[in-house]
């Protein structure tokens, strides 16, 4: 794709993408007629780090693992957090982890950040976070004390949450069950929002609707792929800014720059859900947070999106239920487990003797 978009910038012709989301494509200047109807991967860091200044997590530690995409994300989310103009402050990372790291190599991992942060980021391939967390729980790491923060990389589709939304998801037959699902109790769990505008009919009968019973149109796969509806959404999204661009000037036929310029701060309805373009045309990230509940299941707490004036908001949905059996919404008001102990990691702000209990 960064070979077709460079040499379509060159010829100034409109691309559309209903599947790049890599961060190779976020240089528009460059890319300069790229249109994106999946949101970069890049967006995740400003999402994740909006969460955490809501919930006053401004001390954090990260571990990044040395797969592709990994390495990608980190490198977003270390530039995010060490910005000038911000409070977050990396206590510790480690980079570059083999992905196959064992037991022993997570435990020492977690053995220096114990004493410097309580939130951390796991950034790594989403089949070794159940590892990450049972090795946490061994440490003693998932009693409330201790946050953990997940990004899903990929579009979930249906199986996964059919997957994500019930015991199976942890329950797995094995002796550290018990280990997963204590642990999992202090994972936020963030995932893209389309997974929530999932198409409630099958693909033939979409067809039969469209087409009929023609006998000429090839027969329908009864799921569409799941960037079926990203692809509608970029062919609505070209349709808006070719009328938009001819409107503007109706003599010239609208090559690539003139889309790419309508295409931008773009907002409808479409069938993967509330669409918003920004000033880079590319769709504006919007991102659900699960959480586990009483019944150890996942569900959805927080919907972090872009509101049409491209302002990034929270909404709460359900009430936060935090590792250590505390809600985020108490009778006492609004609990939010701190990134530091009142005392300080290492009781520094304490005197000798002092209880290093903090009062709600």
């Amino acid at each position: 794709m960064v070979t077709v978009a460079d040499l379509a910038s060159y010829l100034d012709i409109p691309v559309f993408s209903w599947v790049s989301n890599m961060p190779e494509l976020d240089d528009k200047r460059v890319k300069s007629t790229l249109v994106r109807t999946v949101a970069p991967i890049s967006s995740l860091s400003e999402i994740l780090l909006f969460v955490c200044e809501r919930m006053s997590w401004y001390t954090l530690a990260m571990i990044s693992t040395r797969d592709v995409k990994s390495v990608s994300m980190a490198s977003f989310f270390r530039s995010s957090i060490n910005r000038e103009d911000n409070r977050f402050y990396l206590t510790r990372e480690f980079n570059m982890v083999d992905v196959a790291a064992t037991e022993e190599d997570i435990r020492e991992m977690y053995a220096a950040i114990k004493t410097e942060a309580r939130v951390i980021v796991l950034v790594v391939p989403s089949n070794t976070v159940r590892r990450y967390m049972v090795t946490a729980d061994y440490m003693g790491l998932t009693g409330g004390d201790y946050q953990f923060l997940y990004t899903e990389r990929t579009i979930a589709d249906e199986n996964f949450l059919k997957r994500f939304t019930d015991t199976v998801f942890w329950k797995l037959g094995q002796e550290d069950d018990e280990r997963a699902r204590r642990a999992y109790h202090n994972l936020l769990y963030f995932t893209y929002n389309y997974a929530i505008y999932w198409l409630q009919q099958s693909g033939k009968e979409a067809a039969q609707r469209l087409f009929g019973s023609d006998p000429s149109i090839p027969e329908a796969a009864d799921k569409p792929d799941k960037y079926a509806k990203f692809l509608h959404d970029s062919v609505y999204l070209y349709g808006v800014a070719f009328n938009q661009s001819m409107t503007f000037n109706s003599s010239i036929v609208p090559k690539g720059n003139d889309i790419f310029y309508h295409s931008q701060n773009q907002s409808f309805i479409g069938k993967s859900g509330v669409f918003l373009t920004n000033h880079k045309a590319d769709r504006q990230a919007g991102f659900i947070i699960w959480d586990m509940d009483e019944e150890d299941v996942f569900r959805r707490v927080i919907v972090a999106q872009y509101d049409l004036s491209q302002k990034l908001t929270l909404t709460l949905v359900d009430n936060i239920l935090w590792g250590n059996n505390q809600y985020y919404n108490t009778s006492k008001g609004i609990y939010i487990p701190p990134d530091k102990p009142q005392c300080g990691l290492n009781d520094e702000f304490c005197q000798k003797g002092q209880s290093t209990q903090i009062t709600q």
